[in-house]
């Protein structure tokens, strides 16, 4: 019984783990964040404040095709997740916003990736996105793609290019300060190892498992798992 038990259990966390990817595809998944940044005052105003209000539930998000048509839509969670499957061979804009926020954009390009990965397809977890609740001007809130993912098929991992924004438009007065373009950085850094072809188990192989564990449970019963572009 308990041995039935554990080969259930085992087969269970096999398959789910493959199970978050899908062939030809990229599953993209997060949370969306919230914070107050007032980019009218001084970097070092005393009364400037930059304050994260945690994960944003009801959160719109749009996916847009290479010729700007929409393809898909889904909403954030209570919780402020989201989750989402892209298939690969296109470049998407995700554009996403709320009432009382800003809106904000970026850009996944998932073009050329090479085919040992796309057969068994791509994941991204945990990817933080975030929203300002101060209204400003600035195109980075306003629905303007912010920067552009892609697959780096040598490194086998995602990078991050951040879009250039002159003086006048720049959200924040130095890159290095930029909340999105460090929460993007951040996360991608978290999913660094998780495409690598040496790290992922095929199907093949968790079928080939399955079979082998319920062989010999069914014989024991017999017997008693960037740099930055400019985006134009």
């Amino acid at each position: 019984m308990y041995k039935i038990l554990f080969l259930v259990l085992f087969f269970l966390t096999t398959f789910l783990s493959f199970g978050q990817r899908r062939p030809n595809s990229l599953r993209l998944s997060g949370t969306v964040l919230g914070y107050t940044y007032d980019d009218s005052k001084g970097l070092f105003n005393r009364n400037k404040t930059r304050e994260v209000e945690g994960s944003v539930p009801s959160v719109w998000m749009k996916i847009l095709n290479k010729d700007g048509d929409r393809i898909d839509k889904t909403t954030t969670s209570g919780g402020g997740d989201f989750s989402l499957n892209l298939e690969l061979g296109q470049r998407y804009t995700l554009i996403y916003g709320k009432a009382d926020y800003g809106t904000s954009a970026f850009q996944v390009d998932l073009n050329n990736v090479k085919p040992d990965l796309s057969k068994v397809g791509l994941v991204l977890k945990n990817i933080e996105l975030i929203l300002n609740s101060f209204k400003t001007d600035k195109p980075q809130d306003n629905g303007e793609v912010f920067g552009v993912i892609s697959f780096d098929n040598k490194k086998e991992e995602f990078i991050f290019k951040p879009a250039v924004f002159d003086k006048k438009n720049k959200l924040f007065k130095d890159d290095a300060d930029n909340t999105p373009f460090n929460l993007m950085f951040n996360s991608l850094g978290k999913n660094k190892s998780i495409n690598k072809v040496e790290n992922i188990e095929t199907k093949s192989d968790t079928q080939r498992a399955y079979i082998d564990v319920a062989e010999i449970d069914t014989t024991s019963a017999n017997t008693n798992l960037n740099s930055p572009i400019d985006i134009n």
